[in-house]
This record gives C-alpha cells, sequence and structure tokens, in this order.
C-alpha cells in the first residue's frame, strides 16, 4: 500500500510543480510567443480540459475536487498524473477564478486553448482505458478489439482522403461562385478536422499498440511496405491540410484537373496496403 501512495505522490508532485512552473512564467513572466503554426499566449478558462463545460462556472472546482476524491482508491501512477494535472488546474480556479491556459495551435484549423496539465489529463485517462481493455478481456479478445478499432479508424480516414480531393476539384472549378465556394469550404474545414483528424489518430494509436501486442511483425518484409505506405498516406493528409488553408485563404490557383489527378494518389497506396497484407503476407 505504501508503495502504491508512493508512486501516486511522486507523479502527483512532478506534474503538478511543472504545470505550475510553465503558468507562472506566463502570469508572472509576461511568457508570449507567436508563429505561424502555433501560439503560445495568456488566457483564463471557465471550463474544463480543452475549455469544456464551462457554463457550469463556479460548481466546476467542487464537482473536480469530488471527482478526485472518488477516483483515489483505483490506479497509482496514472491517477498520480491525472490529479496532479488536475488539482494544479483546480489550484489555478482559487487564485485565478480561472484555469491558466497558454497554448492556442492555430495552423489549418482553430483548437481549444489548452495547457500542460490538460495534455496530461487525456493521456492518463488513455492509459487507464487501455488498462482495463487488457485486464477484461486478456491479450488475446486484446488484440481483435484493438485491430476491429485500427480497421474502422483507417476506413474513416481513408474515406476523408478519398472524398475531400473531390471536394478541391469542384471548388477549384466554381471559384467564381462566391456562395457556392462558402459552403464547399465549411464541407471542406469538417471534414478534414473532424473525420480526417480522428481518423488518422485512432489510426495510428491503434496501430503502434497492435505492434506492441505482435512486435515480430516488424520482422515481416512485408509489413515494411505496408508501413511504408501508411507514412506516403500521412504525408498525402499534411497535402489536403496545406490546400485546405491555401482554399481558405483564397491563395489555391491549382486547376481542377490537378486534383483529379490528386484524387486518385490515395487509390493507388491503398492497393499497396492490401497486397502486402493480403497477397504478400500469405505467399
Amino acid at each position: 500500500m505504501l508503495r502504491i501512495l508512493g508512486k501516486f505522490f511522486i507523479f502527483f508532485i512532478c506534474i503538478m510543480c511543472v504545470d505550475q512552473a510553465i503558468k507562472y512564467l506566463f502570469t508572472h513572466g509576461g511568457l508570449s510567443v507567436k508563429s505561424e503554426w502555433i501560439d503560445l499566449v495568456l488566457t483564463y478558462n471557465r471550463g474544463v480540459a480543452f475549455s469544456m463545460f464551462a457554463f457550469l462556472g463556479e460548481y466546476l472546482k467542487i464537482i473536480q475536487l469530488v471527482f478526485i476524491v472518488a477516483m483515489l482508491a483505483r490506479f497509482s501512477v496514472e491517477l498520480g498524473i491525472i490529479l496532479g494535472a488536475g488539482a494544479s488546474n483546480v489550484l489555478d480556479r482559487f487564485i485565478h477564478g480561472g484555469v491558466v491556459d497558454y497554448v492556442f495551435w492555430h495552423k489549418w484549423f482553430n483548437f481549444a486553448v489548452f495547457n500542460f496539465a490538460d495534455v496530461m489529463i487525456n493521456l492518463g485517462v488513455v492509459i487507464i482505458l487501455l488498462r482495463l481493455l487488457i485486464k477484461k478481456y486478456g491479450e488475446t479478445m486484446d488484440y481483435f478489439w484493438v485491430k476491429f478499432v485500427h480497421f474502422c479508424a483507417f476506413i474513416s480516414w481513408m474515406a476523408m482522403l478519398f472524398y475531400l480531393p473531390r471536394l478541391y476539384v469542384y471548388h477549384a472549378q466554381h471559384r467564381q461562385n462566391s456562395g457556392f465556394c462558402d459552403v464547399v469550404k465549411i464541407q471542406e474545414r469538417k471534414l478534414y478536422n473532424g473525420i480526417g483528424w480522428l481518423g488518422l489518430g485512432i489510426t495510428l494509436l491503434s496501430g503502434l499498440y497492435l505492434l506492441h501486442l505482435k512486435p515480430e511483425l516488424m520482422q515481416m518484409p512485408y509489413f515494411h511496405l505496408k508501413l511504408t505506405a501508411v507514412v506516403l498516406l500521412i504525408i498525402y493528409h499534411f497535402s489536403l491540410g496545406y490546400f485546405l488553408r491555401s482554399f481558405r485563404l483564397g491563395k489555391c490557383a491549382l486547376p481542377g484537373k490537378f486534383f483529379r489527378v490528386w484524387n486518385e494518389v490515395p487509390t493507388l497506396i491503398m492497393f499497396a496496403i492490401i497486397y502486402a497484407m493480403i497477397v504478400w503476407a500469405n505467399s
């Protein structure tokens, strides 16, 4: 029991101290950094991680304290991370009236302003969920469940990679129609930032976890082809983000014919993945 509490308090104190030290640089040191991709600017969040539940106002700090006490007996390291970060954010509410946030991502899309503690909270939750899955289903069943999630996420991601360039074709062909372009811009943004990033993120996380369960895959030549194809798809994904921003700023002058050809790239890469996993892997 003492060992468990020791692990908990080590991570609790370390995360809380690091988070408060970073926040001190913004609240008292005047730290501020602006760039093309990301800004580091001081803001005060009245919600929780990534500005959620701001409508709860003053009741939120009490709810967070109750949640921290209720979860204390279940995990050690993971809760040390989560509760250390959570306690740091709660402390902000009593000192500053809101959580000190400072990281603002605005490359290609605007994300909620967040801080180091928010990232640690989400990391801790992901670790706990993975541990619960392993404990409930065992390694074998866990592998198939994660593989199921991996396939679903990959299909969703590929749907975005197939369809978004087609929207770019229509966008490029109707640049003079401002009403049409306004509607297409909304579709493009939601498709890329919603389905695209979510599908990519889950695909990568589940894929890495599958490799953790079966590291011998890295010894298979066919798997090297699959990994190469995935890297190419990720590069293609970022190229779509570049075009999205160019269209939004009115700087993209590429014709619709270009995007018709560009639309076929993920299809060819997908053929390589299917060949590697079905033909080469069984030959």
